[in-house]
């Protein structure tokens, strides 16, 4: 049995296209305009991580094995109470691991707010191109 997995701040599914064929798959983003240019194949939907949402967090606690981020963290840098929902958010909402691809300051920040080992950091280099 495949893991189910959440990418969270999926945009308009670009990396659920590519994977939903081979993993049980699903994506949510905050933005209206970019789910409506997703794939209707695709299991997406509207969750805002950053905000308190007890009803949703209690009805989908442990749904997804597995939920991955890139780039959505460092949003939330500046505004240490978003910072935290999202991350107890998901930390509800995995029942095995979360894999945060960001650049190594936010990973650090992200660090200071929780040490659950569900946390999987894989720190983006900074690169001038």
């Amino acid at each position: 049995m495949k893991d189910s997995i959440l990418e969270v701040g999926c945009g308009w599914g670009r990396l659920l296209e590519e994977l939903h064929s081979d993993f049980d798959i699903a994506g949510c983003d905050v933005s209206d305009d970019m789910l409506r240019l997703a794939d209707p194949r695709l299991e997406t939907f509207k969750l805002d991580i950053a905000t308190e949402n007890i009803p949703f967090m209690r009805a989908n606690e442990k749904r997804w094995d597995v939920l991955f981020t890139r780039g959505v963290m460092l949003y939330f840098m500046e505004v240490p109470v978003q910072m935290a929902y999202a991350m107890n958010n998901m930390l509800m909402l995995a029942a095995k691991r979360i894999i945060i691809w960001e650049w190594p300051e936010v990973c650090a920040k992200m660090r200071q707010f929780s040490s659950s080992p569900k946390f999987e950091y894989r720190p983006i280099e900074h690169r001038s191109e």
